[in-house]
């Protein structure tokens, strides 16, 4: 039987909420919908939920509207506060992978690492090339009270989480799906950040965000120009 999903991604300026619909062994998904509202002012800042209520009030809003059914949630987060580092490793197995990512997490982020949770994605399995011995894993720190944010606003929901990704790896992998195996420069000016993906083979060989994003030059406009924003 199908079921159905949130993906849900909360900007300072947008929230967008895309249904999926998995199909009975998971192996395919389908768009149902895609939708786009503006969030009210004061909801979210730099990822962190400030206003629970608000939040609240404004997201269940929208699902009963739209008669969203779907009990499962994805949330894909966007911030400054989750920190990345890749690092090159032997080929292992993933119990080995996590065992030296916690061993070496130190190393890798100078932070209080009992404020953060560690994940990590593998980008390059040491299988694209013939007698490649090396592993490429981008290793990820979230501020735990940011990912206490979306598990608070699922349970007011009643939502179940699925996951919580990080907006970086989303992106990365529907762009891998689209271009071919030549070197591609992949630029997304997002709403407070762009982001730059270089990849060669379909593999990610560098992502880097830059702080500055289409909000910047609206509200530039908009104050230039003396225009409403959404004008």
């Amino acid at each position: 039987m199908a079921k159905n999903l949130l993906s849900i991604r909360i900007g300072k300026k947008y929230v967008k909420i895309c249904e999926l619909q998995y199909g009975a062994n998971k192996s395919t998904m389908n768009v149902s919908r895609i939708l786009k509202a503006k969030t009210p002012e004061g909801i979210i800042s730099d990822g962190f939920i400030m206003d629970m209520y608000a939040a609240e009030v404004f997201l269940s809003s929208i699902i009963r509207e739209n008669n969203m059914t779907a009990t499962d949630v994805i949330f894909s987060i966007s911030s400054s506060k989750i920190a990345t580092k890749e690092i090159t490793t032997p080929v292992m197995k993933e119990k080995q992978l996590n065992e030296m990512i916690d061993a070496n997490a130190s190393e890798y982020f100078p932070i209080y690492l009992d404020d953060y949770i560690l994940t990590h994605t593998v980008l390059d399995n040491g299988a694209s090339k013939k007698g490649d011995k090396q592993m490429r894993v981008l290793v990820l720190a979230a501020p735990k009270d940011l990912i206490d944010d979306y598990f608070k606003i699922a349970e007011k929901l009643k939502l179940s989480i699925q996951s919580i990704d990080y907006a970086g790896n989303s992106a990365y992998q529907m762009i891998r799906k689209q271009i071919g195996p030549e070197t591609s420069v992949v630029v997304q000016i997002q709403e407070e950040t762009t982001t730059v993906n270089i990849l060669k083979d379909n593999l990610l060989k560098l992502q880097r965000t830059i702080p500055y994003g289409k909000n910047l030059a609206i509200e530039t406009l908009a104050k230039t120009l003396n225009v409403d924003e959404d004008e």
